[in-house]
C-alpha cells in the first residue's frame, strides 16, 4: 500500500490521513482532489497487482467519498492532524456497502463535484443503497473519470 500511496501526485495529497483497523482514512480540502486521489489510488493498486500478481492481484479496495463540514484538530493521542465529525461517520458507513474495486460517493459529494466544473470526473447515480450498521438507505453514486 505504501508504494501505491507514494506513486500519487502531491497535488492530490490528503490534508489528513489515518488508519483504523484494516481501513484507510483520508480527508481533502476539495472534492476534486478527493476524486483524483481515489482514482489514482485504485489505478496504482491495479498497476501493482499487474506487476506482482499473486496475493497483490486479489486486493481490491472499496473507496467511499462524502462531502460535509468537519472539524480539524491535532489528535491528542497520535499528535497527528485529524478530521472528525458526523460527516466522517457517513463516509465510514458507505465504505462497507461499496463494491470491491469501486469508488462510491454520497449524494452530497456528487452534488459538490458537479459544481466543480472541469474536474475530469462525474458521479453517476447507482441506486438507493443500504449503508452499513443500519445507517439508512441513501442515493449512492459511482465515481467515473470523464477526461484525462
Amino acid at each position: 500500500m505504501a508504494r501505491c500511496l507514494e506513486a500519487l501526485p502531491d497535488a492530490d495529497a490528503p490534508s489528513a490521513r489515518n488508519t483504523w483497523g484494516d481501513g484507510l482514512y483520508f480527508a481533502f480540502t476539495s472534492v476534486t482532489a478527493a476524486a483524483q486521489f481515489s482514482h489514482g489510488l485504485q489505478a496504482a493498486l491495479a498497476d501493482l497487482a499487474e506487476q506482482q500478481g499473486g496475493v497483490a492481484s486479489q486486493v481490491r479496495l472499496r473507496l467511499a467519498l462524502h462531502f460535509g463540514p468537519t472539524t480539524e484538530l491535532i489528535d491528542p493521542v497520535t499528535r497527528q492532524p485529524n478530521v472528525v465529525g458526523t460527516h466522517v461517520s457517513q463516509a465510514a458507513r458507505l465504505e462497507p456497502a461499496t463494491a470491491p474495486g469501486e469508488v462510491y460517493a454520497s449524494e452530497a459529494f456528487a452534488a459538490r463535484l458537479m459544481l466543480e466544473r472541469h474536474s475530469g470526473f462525474e458521479c453517476r447515480y447507482l441506486k438507493n443503497l443500504s449503508w452499513a450498521k443500519s445507517y439508512g438507505v441513501f442515493p449512492t453514486f459511482r465515481l467515473v473519470k470523464t477526461s484525462s
